[in-house]
């Protein structure tokens, strides 16, 4: 809090003998305004799911990417990304620092323990962040045939493609994803074509 921050600095300076009262003390601290959770309904999130799959969202930027693999990739993901996110009720950054390893087919669950921040994997703020999440056969089959395409899309990259963690998301080279460019270039675009209400996010 930058109003903390100041008063520690004046305070400092009251005991080098820089001044003599601090002024910040004197101030109240700003009302914090939460902002409303946005809750989809069944409809809303079906539509999230229909624009992420047809990809028009991406194509009408980029009208040449129908024939580029690497865009194609993009758009897979970010559909198995949405559908996951909406099955799960995971943030973005926990989805992003996803390992195939935290996949459990079997008990058709995923383990949350990594958090994705500025690209690299952090622990979780709280012990609670850790958890396991049950998610639905349809998701989990969805993930499976992610799984085998990411394979299928690396074999044909070859050494451009290096996935040395596993994650289950990455860019086209196989690094890790940046949830900013995710959301500033294409998850604000999906929402805007499936005429979300403001203010939807799953990023923080």
């Amino acid at each position: 809090e930058i109003r903390s921050t100041l008063i520690s600095c004046l305070d400092c300076a009251i005991d080098n003998g820089f001044i003599v009262v601090n002024p910040a003390r004197k101030t109240k601290p700003p009302l914090l305004v939460k902002k409303e959770i946005v809750f989809l309904n069944q409809i809303q999130m079906q539509e999230l799911i229909n624009v992420a799959d047809a990809g028009d969202y991406y194509f009408e930027k980029h009208p040449k990417a129908k024939t580029d693999i690497g865009s194609q990739y993009l758009i897979k993901q970010f559909s198995m990304l949405i559908r996951l996110a909406l099955a799960s009720g995971a943030r973005c950054g926990e989805l992003l620092g996803l390992g195939w390893g935290d996949i459990d087919y079997i008990r058709k669950s995923v383990n949350i323990h990594n958090n994705l921040q500025n690209g690299k994997l952090v622990e979780p703020k709280t012990k609670y962040s850790r958890r396991c999440v049950s998610v639905d056969k349809d998701t989990m089959d969805k993930l499976t045939e992610w799984q085998e395409y990411q394979k299928r899309y690396a074999s044909q990259l070859g050494d451009k493609f290096c996935n040395r963690l596993g994650t289950v998301f990455t860019n086209i080279y196989g690094n890790y994803l940046h949830y900013d460019n995710f959301r500033t270039r294409y998850f604000n675009e999906m929402c805007e074509k499936a005429q979300l209400p403001e203010g939807f996010t799953f990023i923080s």
